[in-house]
């Protein structure tokens, strides 16, 4: 089986039994086919430039979309949805609590746990917005000591 490609602004990748030169017998126009040798893997959407088949940079929109689903993913890999909801309605419940009675030691490391965890999702979500409007990679910062913890009672 050989793999003809029809080259334009994109590339569209057919299959025949048989070569361009047979095709051509049949009246199949060659103009814009190419034979690919097999050993070359290309993929659609790649381009020619100076003979070599790349693919092409990703658009900006493209790449700032990449970056936000990766930034989504570490923050999830770390605290889920509902982790966080969880943590943000603990630490609401002890907001309240203060105009009652003091929070507990533990109750006030875990307000400060909490604003550590937020915080460095802020600058998660800011990290992603920086790599994508300089285009540069992101400098992704570390989990704050003691988010895991507070995310596994949760």
């Amino acid at each position: 089986m050989n793999t003809i490609r029809v080259v334009g602004e994109t590339i569209h990748e057919v299959h025949f039994d048989r070569s361009i030169k047979q095709l051509v017998k049949f009246g199949v126009n060659p103009d814009g086919l190419e034979e690919v040798d097999p050993s070359v893997t290309i993929v659609p959407g790649m381009i020619r430039v100076g003979g070599v088949w790349q693919r092409p940079a990703p658009s900006p929109q493209m790449r700032a979309a990449k970056i936000k689903a990766e930034c989504s993913r570490r923050i999830y890999a770390v605290m889920s949805d509902v982790a966080q909801r969880n943590i943000n309605a603990y630490t609401t419940d002890l907001s309240i609590a203060i105009s009652e009675r003091d929070l507990t030691q533990e109750e006030q490391g875990d307000v400060a746990v909490a604003r550590s965890a937020r915080g460095w999702v802020t600058a998660m979500q800011q990290a992603a917005r920086m790599a994508a409007a300089n285009g540069m990679d992101p400098a992704w910062p570390e989990v704050p000591n003691g988010v895991a913890e507070l995310v596994e009672r949760f």
